[in-house]
């Protein structure tokens, strides 16, 4: 008679055996008898109602449902092991997250953050976007925590954690002299095309609001929506643009030819990385996602910074959270 159950135990016999193609090497395997695993076998099939393996040959070979079975039977298996770690394992803190993570640390330690996380969190889901939408979701509760440059949160309903801190640099070709002075980066301006993000960029209005403060008015403007199009563009248009480390790696396969320098007369622009949720129900996540953020970052992909860029990463730095 056919049940909706399916025996775990009766798939991993049958798995054994396929993978051995023999009852008496899956005996071995498992450490049960070879009368007790064909028995298994044996209710296996009559619960499917069909034959899961050609036993006129040897050694055993599976028939057309045996394969199947072996493919969804290790997928299941698989599962079965996952809902047992998630609901057993003293490492799962949290059932779900849902996060929001800016463009930035999305593709530098996105990766890195989302595979620590999965140790910690049951399930995640993941939104990247620009900062301005993200706020927005996380005002409707539609995100549990954020990761973005600052949202300017200013009010008590919010818990803020700084995870790291880097300085924003001079970008142009490797043949165009670096901006020592105010006045270089001033004749930088009106000879080569400025690459800028677009509207709605919190990184524009603040590199946007430095330029004009050393009244440094670029002759011609270019606008990008990511940071791989503007790192691409000052290499193609021979062009320039203030991006931070993280942002100037997201176009690596420019960089080879691209050179940075600080901001002339030792002037900084410094822009944070922040971690932001509800301080009332989310304060936990947001100090978990802050700790492996910094692990990411100083584990993962800070030595890739070293090994690709060397010199790049002295210009960010993880910010203590004593």
């Amino acid at each position: 008679m056919f049940t909706p159950e399916l025996d775990l135990r009766a798939i991993q016999i049958f798995l054994a055996v396929a993978e051995g193609k023999s009852v008496k090497k899956a005996s071995e395997k498992l450490k049960i008898s070879s009368p007790a695993i064909s028995q298994a076998l044996k209710l296996l099939e009559e619960d499917l109602g069909t034959e899961l393996f050609c036993r006129e040959v040897r050694p055993l070979r599976l028939t057309a449902s045996g394969r199947k079975l072996q493919t969804e039977g290790i997928n299941l298996l698989e599962a079965a092991r996952s809902l047992r770690n998630k609901i057993c394992s003293n490492e799962y803190v949290f059932q779900s997250l849902r996060l929001g993570i800016g463009e930035s640390a999305t593709s530098t330690i996105g990766p890195y953050l989302l595979a620590l996380l999965r140790n910690k969190v049951s399930e995640i889901s993941m939104d990247s976007l620009l900062t301005a939408p993200l706020v927005e979701k996380l005002l409707k509760d539609e995100i549990d925590v954020l990761i973005s440059v600052d949202p300017m949160f200013n009010d008590d309903r919010w818990v803020r954690r700084e995870i790291y801190r880097e300085s924003f640099l001079v970008l142009s070709k490797d043949k165009i002299e670096n901006p020592c002075t105010f006045e270089d980066l001033q004749r930088l301006s009106i000879t080569r095309p400025y690459i800028s993000y677009g509207a709605g960029s919190q990184d524009k209005i603040v590199c946007d609001r430095f330029l004009r403060g050393l009244n440094v008015r670029p002759l011609e403007t270019v606008t990008a929506s990511s940071s791989y199009v503007i790192t691409g563009l000052v290499h193609e248009l021979n062009g320039w643009a203030l991006l931070t480390p993280t942002n100037a790696l997201s176009g690596k396969t420019f960089l080879d030819n691209l050179q940075w320098s600080p901001l002339p007369e030792g002037k900084q622009l410094i822009r944070s990385t922040w971690v932001v949720g509800d301080r009332y129900n989310r304060e936990q996540q947001v100090d978990l996602v802050c700790k492996l953020a910094q692990e990411a970052l100083k584990d993962k992909f800070a030595p890739h910074i070293k090994n690709f860029a060397p010199g790049l990463s002295n210009y960010i730095e993880i910010v203590s959270q004593n």
